[in-house]
């Protein structure tokens, strides 16, 4: 039977009347950051304003100790750059930059993850305020920042400040500032490669001429001893001279010397060219044996101050052996790849700065603890 008019709008509209069912049965949630100002987090705010007098008071040492990427691959003046991580300036950066984490992983206990994200607000305040002292370190004190605050919030999985579970939870924070001083290096060269690379090539091949200036007396001592072993192996065989040495030669020799050798019988020339071929083999083969030990006496003999001074600066020039390095290919892999090597150098440089931060941090963080409980 055919559908009328009439049946056609009433389906019509149960269709519009059940798509209206299932669209007031969709719904989205939005999730919600519960914050709850409790007594606990009140009576921890005020440490809030110690963190941030002794963040930016951390980062002006750190400023004050001139850390710079290009200073680990300055190897002419390394110990010079390395006395930095014993300067009273870096010592006690170190001190107070690992005070202000143990502040903040007391803070950071007892609260909830909302509550002790609230420790970002001041170091991160802090870190711009530093900013305009050291323009030149933002995205280090940037870095800083970041992992005080995780050090806040890491902190909040702490039942009690038991030592092996905070060392465990500042671990993870600690984990933080590596993977941030990665990105801070790589972000810095990626930046100005060029220089980087030049001044990486320029210190590394500065250093070769009066590296091997300094090796070159013992090298030369060495070479002469392979030299001495060499000839002293040599064997002179009275076979090798006879094998040289033609009696044809030996025959004409005898009848220039003696204009009546042609006379002679022919038993009597083979006896004299035989008895003088003999006896010139065996002066031979004496003769070099001789000199083969002499030789060898005296090249082992030779001490430093017997030879000659080699002044391998004037030979090879820093200049000379950056050229010669450019014309090798993959150097130009090793440039474009130096962001990533100076990266993972820093990343290995603070994993053994953070163990120093986590030892202090754990101690200053038991010791508030104590002292406020």
């Amino acid at each position: 039977m055919p559908a009328t008019p009439a049946s056609k709008d009433n389906k019509v509209k149960d269709a519009k009347k059940d798509a209206g069912v299932a669209q007031s049965n969709f719904s989205v949630t939005i999730p919600t950051i519960a914050f709850d100002i409790t007594p606990e987090f009140t009576r921890k705010a005020m440490l809030l304003i110690v963190v941030f007098i002794m963040f930016v008071f951390s980062m002006f040492l750190y400023a004050k100790t001139s850390f710079n990427v290009k200073d680990a691959f300055d190897f002419g003046r390394i110990a010079l750059h390395a006395s930095k991580f014993w300067s009273i300036s870096f010592i006690l950066f170190a001190v107070s930059y690992s005070l202000c984490l143990g502040i903040l992983a007391y803070f950071g206990k007892g609260l909830s993850k909302p509550q002790a994200a609230v420790a970002a607000v001041p170091v991160l305040i802090a870190a711009g305020l530093t900013t305009a002292i050291a323009p030149g370190y933002d995205l280090e004190f940037l870095a800083f920042g970041l992992t005080a605050a995780a050090v806040a919030l890491v902190a909040t999985n702490l039942p009690d400040f038991n030592w092996k579970r905070l060392w465990g939870e500042l671990s993870k924070a600690m984990y933080v500032l590596m993977v941030l001083a990665f990105l801070v290096v790589v972000i810095k060269v990626s930046a100005n490669t060029d220089s980087y690379y030049n001044s990486v090539i320029s210190n590394s091949v500065e250093i070769v001429p009066p590296l091997l200036e300094n090796a070159a007396p013992n090298l030369q001592t060495q070479v002469i001893g392979l030299c001495a072993d060499a000839v002293d192996s040599v064997a002179i065989t009275r076979a090798q001279i006879e094998a040289s040495l033609d009696k044809g030669a030996v025959t004409d020799l005898l009848k220039k010397q003696d204009p009546q050798f042609a006379s002679y019988s022919q038993s009597t020339q083979t006896a004299l060219v035989d008895a003088y071929y003999a006896s010139t083999v065996d002066q031979t083969l004496a003769m070099g044996t001789q000199v083969k030990k002499q030789l060898v006496t005296q090249l082992k003999s030779l001490r430093k101050e017997d030879l000659p001074p080699i002044n391998v600066t004037q030979m090879l020039t820093p200049k000379m052996i950056k050229s010669e390095l450019e014309k090798i290919p993959q150097t130009k892999f090793v440039k474009d790849a130096l962001p990533f090597i100076l990266g993972f150098a820093a990343f290995a440089i603070v994993n053994i700065l953070a163990k120093l931060f986590k030892a202090l941090a754990v101690v200053f963080a038991i010791a508030v603890a104590k002292f406020l409980d």
